[in-house]
């Protein structure tokens, strides 16, 4: 008996199929307009909704955003990137990171740090504006915002080894 591809599985597939149909080569870059287009056009979906264009295009966006790899050193990291291009209106294209070339791969991960850093300034002003008009007179502290102990934390095992010492001291 063979099982429904779950809807990811099927977005994935679309892609797959895009990507051998239009001969995209191993790190060219995807455009999910184009992708869009193509999947409503070739009868890959079909909506009934009069937004299925933005419906579909975010659906095959997350599918590209949602797939991932496990690296040669077992990270699993998402497959693909995107780079925001300036224009008239929201354009973004995506490719396939570990095969991108290094400044393709810079250009992505900086982008991705500028919206981090301005998420931070939203919950700096969030804190402002909760310590200037709360109704206790509360003070939060200002978080800091140097992740680097943070990141170094989750890199730790979460699983002790069968073998591992045991740190009570006498007296403990």
């Amino acid at each position: 008996m063979r099982s429904k591809a779950t809807k990811r599985q099927q977005f994935l597939r679309i892609i797959d199929d895009f990507v051998k149909e239009h001969n995209i080569a191993e790190g060219e870059d995807i455009d999910p307009d184009d992708l869009t287009a193509w999947a409503i056009n070739s009868k890959r979906i079909e909506r009934e909704k009069a937004n299925f264009f933005r419906q579909t295009r975010r659906d095959l966006v997350k599918a590209l955003k949602d797939e991932e790899v496990t690296d040669d050193q077992g990270r699993t990291i998402p497959r693909r990137a995107a780079i925001r291009i300036k224009g008239d209106k929201h354009q973004s294209r995506w490719f396939d990171f570990l095969k991108a070339k290094p400044r393709k791969a810079l250009t992505a991960l900086a982008q991705q740090r500028r919206s981090l850093v301005a998420y931070a300034r939203k919950i700096k002003m969030k804190r402002e504006s909760y310590n200037d008009n709360n109704r206790y007179g509360a003070e939060l502290p200002l978080f800091d915002f140097n992740l680097n102990k943070d990141l170094r934390d989750a890199e730790q095992p979460t699983v002790w080894p069968d073998d591992a010492p045991d740190t009570q001291r006498d007296g403990d």
